[in-house]
């Protein structure tokens, strides 16, 4: 059976960065950018991280849609974020307010944001160069709202404890959006930069899986 390899202190540092053992009133707003070439693992660590996620901290996955290819893109996300908003406990028709007649679909994005961090939950948004997507708009609310957060930081009042992880697949797409000339600079706290296997990893890997004593695996590396 296939293992996790190579991520041991990645995963041991988003565990810390998340404050899987905080306990919920001491958890403060935090806003993680993650960074690595397709393929590298991003995803796969991200489940490793729901899999050992606190029973009392809500995990919010949404892989953003591309507004180049799907129609009506920013309900779509809104739908998802909803919907796994609920699948993870929480009751988020009755967190929200009533969505205004002039709350358009990036305001209400960002609202439905702002709700999940409040909650304390952690939201990942995957494929976030989409974000940046004029069809989709959401760059805007999302730097309003982790503004917003991060003002509610401090002795005074932790009024948003949940986490924001951005991440994606093309990786210079996402660098994009957080360039000094752009509105996400500087509203990462933390950016974690994914790398490829290093060759202790893969000599372990290929001695936990019985490649090395069997020639006819060699062609699986």
């Amino acid at each position: 059976m296939w293992q996790f390899f190579g991520r041991k202190e990645i995963l041991s540092e988003l565990k810390f960065l998340l404050e899987f053992e905080e306990k919920p009133e001491d958890r403060s707003f935090s806003a993680l950018l993650i960074l690595g070439r397709r393929g590298v693992g991003k995803t796969e660590l991200l489940s490793q991280i729901e899999q050992r996620v606190p029973s009392n901290l809500p995990y919010v996955y949404v892989e953003l849609p591309d507004p180049d290819k799907i129609p009506d893109s920013g309900d779509v996300a809104i739908d998802l974020l909803i919907k796994e908003a609920s699948r993870s406990g929480l009751d988020i028709a009755n967190l929200l307010p009533e969505r205004g007649p002039y709350d358009s679909t990036t305001i209400w994005f960002g609202e439905i944001l702002a709700t999940l961090l409040r909650t304390g939950a952690i939201v990942v948004l995957d494929e976030f160069h989409h974000s940046g997507n004029p069809k989709l708009g959401f760059v805007s609310q999302i730097k309003l709202k982790i503004d917003i957060a991060r003002g509610g930081r401090g002795d005074w009042g932790r009024l948003y404890p949940g986490k924001v992880v951005m991440m994606g697949s093309h990786q210079q797409n996402v660098r994009q959006l957080f360039k000094s000339t752009e509105p996400l600079f500087q509203r990462q706290d933390v950016t974690l930069r994914l790398r490829q296997w290093t060759l202790p990893t893969i000599m372990e890997m290929a001695n936990q899986q019985g490649i090395l004593i069997d020639p006819k695996k060699f062609l699986i590396l």
